[in-house]
């Protein structure tokens, strides 16, 4: 080995916490449970260990008690290392484990090496990508699938259990602040009608889908909540699929000056389309708005690895500033890269994606808003309103949501209407009544009755808003 060439990189294990484990599960059976939650035949480094844990785990589950004599009886009695065989190691195994209390410890070091190592394995995959002829792209997208799953499967084995106690005591610190106006754990849509509905707003560990065909306002509906909990100072995460970051600002700019004496559209914002009074106001709501926490990521073809990717660096540059990310937008599911897990089956697809939402939105500690399309099945009925079946159809995405809000503006359809194309003076009437009306059909609610909420909408200002305040 010449000077420049650097030393063979060290194994990432941990043989004496596997052995130390080992020998507490033989000293008292019950340290399995402890463990087995935590670690799997798989993650341990020496595969004598994987074999010696897999039995044991198999041994246990026919009621046999374990020990080194049964295992000895069940293993090859072969030399494992100079001059010590099979049965001389469990002996010594069984002989050397002093306690169980620290088997849980012990089996999070060997789950901790096992992902050590499997980090390590990526990063030297990324390092060869150029001698395996992949382009840097498709070196990422695996390498984002690895890590993905790898950490989907550390918080299955992270123990989230609390005693009843522990939970009711969580229970009464949350009243005690909400009651002192100090709770943080509920960040309001900006609706009155629909925080009522739900619990009084967008909770943290929580998804929400809000769905609907193309052209009933679900983006118009998350940008104009995402601008007003961004605007009260809570910190908010966009991303938008579909549009491009200028279009989503215009659509943001428009909301804000909606309730103004002279609101303009989002389309003008865009093309430029203001006189010089009108360009003055937009710079000034440009300037207002660069002081609030929201962060557009119009990014195409993300998947939700790489959204909680994302998400985790907003929130350590909102930590910089004092604030806390809140809400995660995601406009929309249908929209989202998926791994190939469920390749060709779009219902269970879609159904990873949402679970994933709900993951992200429980590991984050935000509250997760997934926007969804409904299937063509509205279409063809004479009343256009949806229905859950109309999102069951998209997907399992129904199991996983928290919240389920369906979306449907009635002004649509008319407009598609021949009376209405041929200036009908009924239809004419109808569309001056209901041109404004949005409703949100609550249709699964956790913390809350379903139903149907009013609201008032103007697509092209981007702005919705309760009833009560027209």
């Amino acid at each position: 080995m010449n000077a420049m060439t650097p030393p063979p990189p060290r194994p990432i294990a941990s043989v004496e916490a596997e052995q130390a484990m080992l020998g507490a599960i033989m000293l008292n059976n019950e340290a399995f449970g402890a463990v087995a939650d935590v670690v799997k035949p798989e993650d341990f480094y020496e595969p004598l260990h994987r074999t010696i844990f897999d039995l044991i785990g198999r041994q246990i589950r026919d009621g046999i008690k374990v020990d080194a004599i049964t295992l000895r009886q069940a293993l090859p009695d072969i030399e494992v290392a100079p001059g010590i065989r099979t049965q001389q190691y469990l002996i010594r195994l069984a002989a050397e484990a002093t306690t169980v209390i620290g088997a849980r410890d012990y089996a999070r070091a060997v789950r901790e090496a096992f992902v050590a190592r499997q980090i390590a394995a990526i990063g030297e995959d990324l390092r060869a990508a150029p001698d395996n002829a992949k382009t840097t792209g498709e070196a990422l997208d695996e390498a984002w699938k690895r890590l993905d799953k790898l950490r989907q499967d550390s918080q299955e084995s992270e123990d989230k259990s609390a005693t009843v106690g522990e939970a009711a005591q969580k229970v009464a610190r949350r009243i005690t602040e909400i009651r002192a106006g100090k709770s943080e754990s509920v960040v309001s849509t900006g609706l009155a009608e629909y925080d009522k509905a739900i619990g009084g707003g967008f909770r943290a560990g929580r998804e929400y889908v809000q769905a609907g065909r193309p052209g009933q306002g679900k983006t118009v509906l998350a940008i104009a909540q995402a601008r007003r909990i961004a605007r009260a100072g809570h910190g908010v995460m966009f991303f938008s699929l579909e549009i491009d970051d200028e279009e989503t600002a215009a659509r943001t700019i428009a909301a804000e000056l909606a309730r103004s004496t002279s609101p303009l559209t989002y389309r003008d914002i865009l093309t430029g389309q203001v006189d010089d009074l009108n360009h003055e106001r937009i710079a000034e709501a440009a300037m207002r708005m660069e002081e609030w926490p929201l962060r557009f990521d119009c990014t195409g073809g993300l998947s939700m690895a790489q959204i909680a990717a994302r998400c985790r660096l907003q929130k350590e540059r909102l930590a910089k500033i004092g604030k806390e990310l809140k809400v995660v937008f995601i406009d929309y599911l249908g929209l989202l890269k998926v791994t190939d897990r469920y390749k060709g089956n779009a219902t269970i697809e879609q159904g990873e994606l949402a679970l994933a939402g709900k993951t992200m939105a429980k590991e984050l500690n935000v509250a997760v808003v997934m926007l969804a399309q409904l299937n063509r099945g509205v279409e063809g009925r004479d009343d256009k309103r949806p229905t859950m079946a109309d999102l069951r159809q998209s997907g399992n995405i129904e199991e996983h949501a928290d919240c389920v809000g369906l979306l449907y503006r009635p002004a649509y359809y008319l407009e598609k209407t021949a009376k209405y194309k041929a200036d009908d003076p009924d239809a004419l009437d109808e569309m001056l009544r209901i041109k404004n009306d949005f409703e949100l059909i609550i249709d699964k609610n956790r913390l809350g009755p379903t139903g149907t909420r009013h609201f008032w909408c103007d697509v092209s200002l981007n702005s919705v808003e309760d009833k009560t305040r027209y």
